[in-house]
């Protein structure tokens, strides 16, 4: 997906925080935190290298207000 999209891929966010991107197209981040001051904490420092489009993936539905996307099943 990430190669697809032109997006950079990071396992998880403390590896997204140790990189320097200052500008990307995207972003894909696996095992993202479910925290809120953590995922606060992520978001603003996305916003801060200008991220235009961000896909967070995480272990637990998040709970401050974002869409959640779910696996659709079919029967």
């Amino acid at each position: 997906m990430a190669r697809e999209s032109g997006a950079y891929f990071y396992p998880n966010s403390q590896t997204f925080e140790q990189d320097l991107p200052l500008y990307s197209p995207g972003l894909i981040i696996d095992n993202a935190p479910t925290e809120e001051k953590k995922l606060r904490r992520l978001l603003s420092e996305i916003q801060l290298r200008q991220v235009q489009k961000v896909l967070l993936i995480t272990q637990k539905p998040i709970k401050v207000g974002f869409p959640i996307v779910t696996p659709h099943t079919t029967h």
